[in-house]
């Protein structure tokens, strides 16, 4: 596989809304899904909502509201890649709780749930793009 086609391959892989990961998205909005989300990684919406910077998604407020957006798009990268890279949501959540070598043998989950799954969406676009970590 040539760099463009690496590269292609990345890029597919994050562009969430053309990824078919309708698990994570509201359908009636389309939007990317806090509750969805959290329901995709196995956690109660609470444990998600301070790593997205929020307390909670309030009651008249939809958990898929455009004010949350920005803040959903790196767990949804990470979602999108793994599920892509894995056959089932069963395979995503182990590899999410499992020590990596990478993040100091701590689990990607770890690093999503404290605010930084920006560095497990980058570990895995490098490991796609053949990067070494």
């Amino acid at each position: 596989m040539d760099y463009d086609d690496q590269k292609e391959k990345q890029m597919s892989a994050t562009a969430w809304p053309q990824a078919g990961l309708a698990e994570i998205q509201d359908p009636s909005a389309g939007r990317l899904d806090a509750q969805r989300i959290a329901d995709y990684l196995g956690v109660p919406l609470p444990s998600l909502a301070p790593a997205i910077g929020e307390r909670v998604v309030a009651g008249d407020e939809s958990p898929s509201s455009v004010s949350i957006q920005d803040k959903l798009n790196q767990p949804a990268d990470v979602l999108v890649i793994l599920s892509r890279l894995f056959d089932s949501k069963q395979s995503v959540r182990a590899w999410l709780n499992s020590p990596h070598p990478d993040l100091g043998s701590q689990s990607p989950m770890s690093f999503i749930l404290s605010g930084k799954a920006a560095v497990v969406s980058n570990m895995l676009q490098a490991a796609l793009a053949g990067q070494p970590s």
